[in-house]
């Protein structure tokens, strides 16, 4: 807890961040791969990324749950700058739990929301307890859910994320999920349309989208494709969730 309150441009903050880059080097971390998300952290000092966790200011960097969290608070703002820069942001709230964007979209707010807890028996989640690193809302409806992983290539866990975001999807009752990698090409799940009649859940989506903290022109590109398709999938979910949102 000693960095609980330290500045996060504290001569200390820094000197931690300088020997975790060097533990990577020298093999006491072995994913080398971390060395890319801690390159992100200049961009996360300028945008105060320490209102989002705790985890980030009570260090210690190394450890891969921390560094984890930053994989995931880097996508809500990358996402966050994607609809900046299209200029339909209508509200924000970074500095305090429950922290989230709306986004407006032919007259609909569209929220999404970070890290947040849903709770068994409060109308959402029916089953148990759920809590997405990402949540997009319409008028307290649930349209989708996101979760980012920062495996590396070789990791075996690749199909636990995915029965994961699939209970995610049957406990809160949303057609869309989709993982979010840095080193797993995009790949969508659909129904084959000749099969769609022989299952009960033959509407659902789910994406694998890559996501590459690094600034070569591949990853820039990646990273566009992936919002655009994000943006899409939550439009086109958006229309077949609205009936139900104005009947409430």
């Amino acid at each position: 807890m000693k960095f609980l309150n330290f500045n996060i441009q504290d001569k200390r903050i820094i000197e931690l961040v300088k020997n975790t880059q060097m533990n990577v080097r020298n093999g006491e971390i072995r994913n080398k791969k971390y060395l890319e998300l801690i390159k992100w952290m200049e961009k996360f000092h300028q945008l105060n990324l320490y209102l989002i966790s705790k985890n980030i200011t009570n260090f210690p960097l190394e450890t891969p749950e921390n560094l984890d969290t930053i994989y995931e608070a880097w996508i809500f703002f990358e996402m966050l700058d994607y609809y900046s820069k299209k200029g339909v942001i209508t509200k924000t709230q970074l500095n305090e739990k429950d922290y989230y964007f709306i986004f407006e979209h032919d007259g609909i707010n569209i929220q999404i929301l970070y890290d947040h807890r849903f709770t068994k028996g409060s109308g959402t989640a029916w089953a148990v307890g759920s809590q997405p690193d990402f949540t997009v809302l319409v008028d307290d409806v649930i349209i989708a859910t996101f979760d980012a992983k920062n495996y590396s290539k070789a990791s075996r866990l690749k199909s636990d994320a995915i029965h994961k975001i699939l209970a995610y999807m049957t406990n809160l009752d949303c057609g869309l999920g989709a993982l979010f990698f840095p080193n797993f090409e995009t790949k969508p799940f659909h129904f084959p349309e000749e099969e769609k009649s022989s299952f009960h859940h033959y509407d659902l989506s789910v994406f694998h989208y890559q996501m590459k903290p690094a600034e070569t022109d591949e990853a820039l590109d990646i990273k566009q494709k992936t919002l655009d398709s994000m943006h899409e999938e939550i439009i086109k979910k958006i229309g077949k969730r609205l009936p139900l949102t104005r009947q409430k």
